[in-house]
C-alpha cells in the first residue's frame, strides 16, 4: 500500500500462518467428559412421564448399570412421531430381528425375552449445563435370532401373598 499524500510505500503485513489441522481443544464446553463404561446390567421398563397430560405416549426405559450403584438411563419412543419415533426405529434395528414393536409392552416384553443384543459397553457424555448424563454410543453384543415363541413372564410363579403378622425374626 501507499499513501497517496507523501507516496511512503508501506511494507506488506506481516501474515502469521496457522496450523493446518483444526484444533483438538475444547471451544467452550468446559468440564464435559465423555467416558466408555462396561455395561454389567440392563433393565427394561414401561416410563411414564410425570406430570404428561392425558393421552401423552409411554416410552420405554433402559437402565443400564455400569457398576455398584452407578446407573445410566436412556429412553425409547416407540408410540411417538416424527424425529422421536425415527431415533426409536434406528435403535431397535441396531439390537433386533424383530419387528418393529407396535407399544412399549410390547417392546419389554421382546428385549425381556432375549430378542434384542445385549449391551456391552455405553459412552456417556457428562457435561455440568446438562442435568442428566446422555448415552452416545452403545457397543453391541450379536444381534439374537428372530424369537420362533414369545417367553411371556409367569406370574403364577410368584409366591402366594399370605396376611398375618410374623413376630418371629428369621436370625
Amino acid at each position: 500500500a501507499v499513501c497517496p499524500e507523501c507516496g511512503y510505500e508501506f511494507p506488506p503485513p506481516k501474515r502469521s500462518k496457522h496450523e493446518a489441522e483444526a484444533a483438538t481443544a475444547n471451544v467452550i464446553s468446559a468440564g464435559v467428559t465423555v467416558t466408555t463404561h462396561e455395561v454389567t446390567g440392563v433393565n427394561y421398563s414401561v416410563h411414564v412421564k410425570r406430570d404428561a397430560p392425558e393421552g401423552h405416549p409411554p416410552t420405554m426405559r433402559v437402565e443400564y448399570r455400569l457398576g455398584f450403584n452407578q446407573y445410566v438411563s436412556e429412553w425409547v419412543c416407540f408410540e411417538h412421531q416424527g424425529y422421536a419415533r425415527g431415533k426409536a426405529e434406528a435403535w431397535w434395528r441396531a439390537r433386533s430381528q424383530e419387528s418393529f414393536p407396535k407399544s412399549c409392552e410390547e417392546a419389554v416384553r421382546i428385549c425381556l425375552s432375549g430378542g434384542v443384543a445385549e449391551p456391552v459397553s455405553v459412552t456417556v457424555r457428562s457435561s455440568p449445563e446438562e442435568k442428566y448424563p446422555r448415552i452416545k454410543a452403545c457397543e453391541l453384543g450379536p444381534t439374537p435370532e428372530w424369537l420362533a415363541e414369545r417367553v411371556e413372564p409367569d406370574e403364577t410363579a410368584l409366591p402366594e401373598y399370605e396376611e398375618g403378622f410374623d413376630d418371629d425374626i428369621p436370625f
